[in-house]
């Protein structure tokens, strides 16, 4: 006796889905109707399976997919890739910010599918500014970047003025646009300067 379990024609884009078909088989190969099947996933991490054999993409990498009828068991592999940009993600945020000091380490952003996975053929513009701007400053540098490997890199961005609360947004074209978290920017050192010859004074 055994199982068999159709074999995917081709990888599955994250965030999409199959269908596996299984069939349980006696001694003699002859197809056995009727049969319970259970299914597993060996990394639900990269895909999941429901109870009817419906395999849903999740993270880019390969899964085995079980299924198991009668302590017989059958196996697919499943191989999930990256599917096309559907929306934008920071993947590195505004963390150490200077009034006019380009912000380390560069601000990041990720064209990602609807899975999340990084869409690594994106190469179109991405476009930064402020969300929110508490302190009226400007945002300097180059703002719109094209992706290289589905990833904008901003490598001198700098804001002028220091408060908190600052967040950056992220966009392109008809992709969900991203916000960062918020972030402080700190005084100068050539403000904080001016300020103690001033109290000096």
């Amino acid at each position: 006796a055994s199982v068999d379990v159709s074999t995917p024609a081709q990888p599955i884009p994250g965030g999409d889905s199959l269908q596996l078909v299984a069939t349980p088989r006696d001694s003699l190969g002859r197809a056995l109707a009727d049969k319970q099947i259970v299914w597993s996933s060996s990394d639900t991490s990269v895909a999941r399976v429901n109870t009817t054999g419906w395999v849903i993409g999740r993270h880019i990498g390969s899964a085995v997919i079980t299924a198991t009828s009668e302590q017989r068991n059958g196996t697919a592999t499943v191989t999930v890739v990256a599917g096309p940009a559907a929306r934008l993600g920071f993947v590195t945020q505004p963390i150490t910010v200077t009034a006019g000091v380009p912000i380390t380490p560069p601000v990041s952003v990720a064209a990602q599918d609807v899975a999340g996975n990084t869409a690594t053929g994106f190469s179109g513009p991405v476009t930064i500014a402020f969300a929110t701007n508490p302190a009226g400053a400007t945002l300097s540098g180059t703002l719109t970047v094209n992706a290289a490997g589905g990833i904008a890199t901003f490598s001198d961005l700098s804001i002028d003025k220091s408060g908190s609360g600052y967040t950056l947004k992220a966009t392109s074209g008809s992709l969900t646009t991203a916000t960062s978290s918020a972030v402080s920017v700190a005084g100068s050192m050539a403000s904080l300067k001016v300020r103690s010859t001033m109290k000096s004074a």
